[in-house]
């Protein structure tokens, strides 16, 4: 069995959003297959399978907000097991939200991984990324309104797309 892990993307990037997933469990899969897409705040990253095998289990839903080294699917065969993949996860989140912090945005993991009482978060950073930013400003779309009509945590193309068909009426 191995671990599918969000890798560090960049030496000042400490947490990366997983955009989509582009297999699901019980797929077939070839080192080097595309499973997913990270992005960051200046860029979008296709992650790639480590091994052959089958997607066994996902750990982390679309659009949540994670650490490095987060652990996001499982790959083995058939009937493999890891009994410590979500603990260890709960364990890196545990560690990388500093005292007073909220946990990682968005993060709906069955049996909700962190539960820690903390003091209310400040307003979320409007997260978008970099093509829909590109088409929010092309077509002079603000994505602090994209954000409160949506409640979105990251904004991507499509969820753009219906204010760009209320631009062009």
């Amino acid at each position: 069995m191995r671990r599918v892990l969000l890798p560090t993307l960049d030496v000042n990037t400490t947490h990366a959003t997983l955009t989509a997933w582009h297999k699901k469990i019980g797929d077939t899969l070839r080192a080097g297959d595309i499973v997913a897409e990270l992005t960051t705040d200046k860029a979008a990253f296709d992650l790639e399978s480590p091994c052959d095998g089958t997607l066994l289990k996902i750990l982390a839903p679309e659009k949540s907000i994670l650490p490095a080294g987060y652990i996001l699917a499982l790959v083995g065969v058939p009937g493999d097991m890891d009994e410590t993949a979500e603990s260890d996860n709960a364990a890196l989140l545990e560690a990388t939200v500093p005292s007073g912090e909220a946990a990682p945005k968005n993060l709906d993991v069955e049996n909700s991984l962190l539960n820690i009482g903390h003091s209310p978060s400040p307003p979320p950073q409007i997260r978008a990324t970099p093509k829909a930013r590109r088409l929010a400003q092309q077509h002079n779309i603000d994505l602090a309104k994209v954000h409160a009509q949506t409640g979105g945590v990251l904004i991507d193309e499509q969820t753009l797309l219906p204010f760009l068909a209320q631009q062009q009426q």
